[in-house]
């Protein structure tokens, strides 16, 4: 009888849901630029410091920035219906730079030499899909996508203008774990 009373009584936390509650919260996001665009022998870093007599090696010198982003979650009491958690990011970034050799940029081919002055702004949009558990610990688990909205502007030497808008969803698996609260914290 303590068997079929202990496992009633797991079972019961394990299925029981809260009321509805939701959640808002809001953070500072770090941009750190890194990598590069590569044709050919030429190579054009995004924000690297590199020779100015480098003749195969360029620097569209993009700069890191710290920005705001803002999320929302609601969890409800109905099981079979997933909980839904919101989040909202806007990267910016511009910088000057020397480039050199090719750049392919959104399938249109720019012959490079001088200074290129970039800017590039993306709105990031991230749904999550999850299941909530509470067992000793709180266990989120689901999947997400996240939609990247972008325009992309490259001047060189002051003259020759290409820009580019683009939309790139990314989905991915979301999993969170909650411990305890112990003297205030978890």
């Amino acid at each position: 009888m303590k068997k079929v009373l202990l496992g009633l009584a797991l079972f019961g936390s394990i299925a029981s849901a809260d009321f509805i509650g939701a959640s808002v919260g809001a953070g500072l996001w770090q941009e750190n630029i890194s990598g590069y665009v590569k044709s050919g022998d030429y190579t054009n870093y995004l924000n690297k410091e590199v020779s100015l007599t480098d003749t195969k090696n360029g620097n569209l010198g993009l700069s890191d920035e710290v920005k705001p982003y803002v999320w929302a979650k609601i969890i409800h009491p109905i099981p079979l219906i997933p909980n839904v958690k919101a989040e909202y990011r806007q990267y910016e970034t511009s910088g000057s730079g020397k480039v050199v050799g090719h750049l392919e940029f959104f399938g249109s081919d720019i012959a490079l030499a001088g200074t290129a002055d970039t800017d590039v702004k993306i709105d990031s949009y991230d749904i999550t899909l999850f299941y909530e558990v509470k067992l000793f610990v709180e266990v989120e688990a689901g999947i997400g996508v996240n939609l990247l909205e972008g325009e992309t502007d490259i001047v060189i030497n002051k003259v020759q203008e290409d820009s580019a808008t683009w939309t790139v969803p990314i989905p991915y698996l979301y999993g969170r774990v909650e411990t305890p609260t112990i003297m205030g914290f978890s």
